[in-house]
């Protein structure tokens, strides 16, 4: 993107922020997604979940908003596998545009990488909690696979971290192209 280092700036800031914000609100919308006040919801815990506390959350979504909060809760794991499609391309963009703009010569693999590794994390994630979820719906705590939860916990980390990252790096290339144009 040629152009004025400002509008270069502001759209490498407001595509993966308009993605992230807009895509999360329609998927909440759409799966009709309730979060408990007092849980932050799993895909959020930046430092990971056990099994008892996935027991915790989805029994507490279900005894305070039904049984229809749990089959929210499904459709949104299953929108959250396309929606990585439309964030991970945002922020690669966002990444690439940034780097473009500051005249870097570069592989663009390692530009987008992080980002890639976030993608199949939140996949990872996504896969895992829709097979456990199916599990506590059909037989409650009792369900639920430990092993296969640390895997999810761990694949969320990961993915919060990385995509931070990401995200950070962006702001700094942004502030980056803003010194420069100047």
């Amino acid at each position: 993107m040629s152009g004025h280092p400002l509008v270069t700036a502001l759209v490498m800031v407001a595509l993966p922020l308009g993605v992230f914000k807009g895509g999360g609100a329609i998927m909440g919308k759409v799966s009709e997604r309730h979060d408990l006040p007092d849980h932050a919801p799993l895909f959020m815990r930046v430092r990971g979940y056990d099994r008892n506390a996935v027991e915790l959350y989805w029994g507490k979504l279900e005894t305070t908003l039904g049984r229809k909060a749990l089959d929210g809760e499904r459709l949104f794991l299953e929108l959250d596998l396309i929606f990585p499609f439309l964030y991970g391309a945002a922020l690669g963009a966002s990444l690439l545009l940034g780097w473009g703009a500051l005249g870097k010569r570069f592989s663009a693999g390692w530009i987008v990488a992080p980002v890639a590794l976030g993608v199949v994390a939140d996949w990872t994630e996504n896969l895992v909690q829709l097979r456990q979820l199916q599990r506590f719906m059909a037989a409650g705590g009792a369900g639920l696979e430990s092993r296969w939860i640390a895997v999810a916990s761990a694949a969320t980390s990961v993915k919060i971290v990385v995509l931070a990252g990401a995200s950070l790096f962006v702001l700094v290339l942004a502030v980056l192209v803003l010194l420069r144009g100047r």
